[in-house]
């Protein structure tokens, strides 16, 4: 899987005088056998086999499908280029449009918008002996610790008063929640998971949330109510309907701050939001994932403009981008702004498909 450092290394590589070849291959579920993706290859770069630049690089990628390539996920993620033998091989566990682009730097695009989608969630499911630790990414749920823990039960136990007994059984419960706590907190720094959900008795992920350490707080963001014992099935299935529903709320939220800051601290329509990209002020873009425009950008200072006219800041011949968006979503994604895709989105289509808060 592909994280945002590399995406950053990726989006470093510049072709210059040579093309880079990048290449997205995801044949049907019924075909992912690894020569299902070689003949989805050869079919995809047609278009560069008789290019004399690019016939090595043809070579390259087939001969790495058919000789050292075995398939373990959905789709395949491929950049190649004669310049410094860069080549680069990313699996991606869900399906993507298959896509061959050959051009001075490597088309990222699917890439950013994978990450800026699919944030990584962690789902702890705990009771007051047990507890289960589970990974969410792309839709797909993992489970990757079982916790169990000796805590005495309610039966009378002789010569100890009932009070001190519940005592007694109150510590074992803590100490099994702080247990957990510190698990996955350590899960946390191994996989730096983007959100926390919390499942189990209401009583004890109350507790439970009383004890995880500030960075977990901070990432909290819904609980459901699960036995911890539930099967898989169930478990994705209540986490991905909680995950839809807090992330449909997010975005109707970021929609109606733009609305609130329209002209003040928000901004809509291509030629706005790329003015404000050029001063480095966008916090928050807002992109429908159908929206396409051509546009122009400065090869040397990467200034993005609307015109075909010379570069507003060093004066240098602006080049034509097809896909102008596609600079936008790269360039705000360098700079560590956010990115969301907003799908069937009617407000955000209202506002020209592209809108964006500022950071000042």
């Amino acid at each position: 899987m592909v994280t945002r450092e590399q995406i950053l290394q990726i989006v470093d590589f510049k072709g210059n005088s040579h093309s880079v070849v990048s290449l997205y291959l995801s044949p049907s579920p019924e075909k992912l056998k690894y020569r299902d993706f070689v003949a989805e290859a050869k079919s995809l770069l047609k278009k560069i086999e008789e290019d004399p630049l690019l016939k090595g690089e043809y070579r390259k990628i087939i001969d790495f499908l058919e000789t050292r390539f075995e398939p373990s996920a959905r789709s395949v993620v491929i950049f190649s280029s004669p310049k410094s033998d860069f080549f680069q091989v990313y699996e991606i566990p869900i399906p993507l449009k298959g896509t061959c682009i050959a051009g001075k730097e490597p088309y990222i695009k699917p890439l950013i918008r994978l990450l800026e989608q699919y944030e990584r969630y962690c789902l702890v499911l705990v009771d007051g002996k047990k507890a289960r630790i589970f990974s969410i990414y792309m839709g797909k749920l993992e489970e990757h610790t079982y916790i169990l823990d000796e805590v005495p039960g309610w039966h009378k136990q002789g010569g100890w008063s009932q009070a001190r007994f519940q005592r007694h059984i109150e510590q074992h419960i803590y100490e099994h929640l702080k247990k957990v706590a510190d698990i996955t907190l350590t899960f946390f720094k191994k996989e730096q998971f983007d959100r926390l959900i919390l499942g189990g008795p209401h009583e004890v992920v109350a507790h439970f949330k009383n004890i995880i350490h500030i960075y977990l707080v901070r990432r909290f963001v819904g609980n459901i109510a699960i036995d911890v014992n539930a099967n898989i099935q169930e478990i994705e299935k209540r986490a991905i309907s909680l995950i839809e529903k807090i992330e449909e709320k997010e975005n109707e939220e970021l929609m109606q701050r733009v609305l609130d800051n329209m002209g003040k601290m928000a901004v809509a329509g291509i030629k706005d939001v790329t003015t404000m990209l050029n001063q480095g002020r966008i916090q928050v873009l807002l992109v429908d994932p159908d929206f396409s425009t051509e546009g122009w950008i400065c090869p040397k200072c990467h200034f993005i403009s609307t015109t075909s006219a010379k570069c507003n800041v060093c004066e240098s011949d602006v080049e034509k981008s097809e896909d102008i968006i596609e600079n936008i979503i790269e360039q705000n994604f360098e700079l560590a702004g956010e990115i969301h895709f907003l799908n069937n989105n009617e407000t955000l289509k209202d506002l020209r498909g592209i809108a964006a808060i500022l950071r000042w």
